[in-house]
């Protein structure tokens, strides 16, 4: 179930791999994200570039003695909430742009001479029979 969300959220099955595996780790280097995810390295560092620009996941630089690696978190799972809410935000603008340039676009489309068409077929393309 979790996984078909996540799907339908929008994220691929490497970024859903990514995500859970950094969810189940807590703070870890790419290395282990990867390892626990099963996607290489370099594939996970683009995954997760990706899952912090949605919000759902943050990072923060170590600095011990032997240890200077950045280290991904998965944010809380309220996140994904703002992350819907900044898609329907996004998704409002896009239709709002759209609409603005439909004179534009319907007059582009009648100066093509694009108008609907009836199309018959004959025999078996004719046919809904299989």
């Amino acid at each position: 179930m979790i996984v078909e969300n996540l799907r339908q959220f929008g994220l691929n099955e490497k970024e859903i791999a990514v995500y859970l595996g950094l969810i189940s780790l807590g703070p870890a280097p790419v290395s282990l994200v990867a390892k626990e995810a099963r996607v290489n390295r370099g594939t996970s560092y683009d995954i997760l570039k990706n899952l912090i620009e949605l919000g759902l996941v943050s990072y923060y630089k170590h600095y011990g003695k032997e240890d200077k690696r950045q280290y991904f978190v998965a944010e809380p799972p309220q996140k994904l909430l703002d992350a819907i809410e900044n898609k329907k935000r996004g998704l409002e603008t896009v239709g709002e742009q759209i609409a603005k340039s439909l004179p534009e676009l319907q007059s582009m489309y009648e100066k093509s001479g694009a108008r609907p068409t009836v199309k018959y077929y004959e025999g078996n393309a004719g046919s809904n029979k299989k």
